[in-house]
């Protein structure tokens, strides 16, 4: 089992909200382990993580994988 991720504060600006929203996702998929999302979408585990981290805000690239890692069919911009 990986480390929990870090509170973050949803007023603390744009990019800890989209961390929370890609957080909510990954939960709504079950939560997978950014381990099992890597090896289902071809990213690093550390790139996925960093996503939903909320210090930077991810590449659209990453954001994809990301969705597509929780299921989701037709990430459009």
């Amino acid at each position: 089992m990986g480390r929990r991720q870090r509170s973050l504060d949803p007023q603390a600006g744009p990019v800890a909200e989209f961390a929370l929203r890609l957080r909510a996702l990954r939960e709504s998929a079950g939560t997978p382990t950014f381990a099992a999302m890597s090896r289902r979408v071809h990213r690093s585990t550390t790139v996925l993580s960093e996503a939903a981290g909320g210090v930077d805000l991810p590449t659209w690239a990453t954001v994809e994988a990301f969705l597509e890692a929780c299921g989701e069919r037709d990430p459009a911009p």
